[in-house]
């Protein structure tokens, strides 16, 4: 089993914003949002997930999403988009999956992708230090995880993405959560932490189970990890 990525590339991007005068960047970042939006909508739909690297990038979660709704995924996008896109669908454990395609266009190498597992990591207690001492220290905290993980799990074809707030999310297929739950441990060192992890077929559905699952975390107070996996729940203690 893999994770599916599309990795969708808004090309000739920095032309674009360099030909729209000097009082652009709110123009940039509105017309960003209202792309982020359009493929985000559109992937969850069917079951998918973005997840945004630079802006001019972003990479789909498509475990369990049909041909068809990618070819919609991509569509949008181009509806939207101010120049043209390139879309590549390719299995995360290819070699250069993340290299970035260059003619516009959508090509899908052939995969047979699986499960998916969305570990949702919650760390403890930052709501209550951002009301304490401000926001920088907190946020800095999140900051460094998050960089952890996209200079760790990114290599091995995981996916985090940052979810706002004390929040991170990290794709990785199904067979391997063992492996990205280890990733997520020694990233957080002796940090504290919740980690709800959902499995599915699509990743909407694996989020939703991780949000359940830390649910169930918040209750008991005596467990920082939990599965649900399509019915299979399973409590793990640390």
């Amino acid at each position: 089993m893999v994770l599916l990525a599309g990795v969708i590339v808004l090309i000739g991007y920095r032309e674009w914003t360099e030909e729209i005068g000097y009082d652009r960047e709110w123009i940039i970042q509105k017309r960003q949002s209202a792309i982020y939006l359009a493929a985000m909508d559109a992937a969850a739909a069917s079951g998918g997930y973005i997840v945004p690297f630079s802006h001019d990038i972003m990479v789909a979660v498509l475990n369990g999403v049909p041909r068809e709704n990618i070819e919609e995924i991509y569509r949008v996008v181009s509806r939207e988009s101010p120049v043209p896109v390139a879309m590549r669908v390719v299995a995360t454990n290819r070699p250069g999956w993340d290299r970035v395609p260059i003619e516009p266009g959508i090509t899908i190498d052939d995969y047979d992708d699986g499960g998916v597992a969305a570990l949702h990591i919650d760390l403890d207690m930052v709501s209550n230090e951002r009301r304490r001492k401000g926001f920088l220290q907190p946020f800095a905290e999140v900051m460094r995880l998050y960089i952890r993980l996209v200079e760790d799990a990114l290599p091995r074809g995981y996916i985090p993405s940052y979810l706002g707030g004390d929040n991170i999310i990290l794709f990785a297929p199904e067979e391997n959560i063992d492996d990205a739950l280890g990733l997520v441990m020694e990233a957080m060192g002796d940090g504290r932490y919740k980690v709800g992890i959902g499995v599915d077929d699509n990743p909407r559905a694996a989020l939703a189970r991780a949000a359940h699952a830390l649910s169930v975390i918040r209750s008991a107070r005596s467990c920082r990890v939990y599965v649900d996996k399509r019915g299979e729940e399973t409590v793990t203690c640390r």
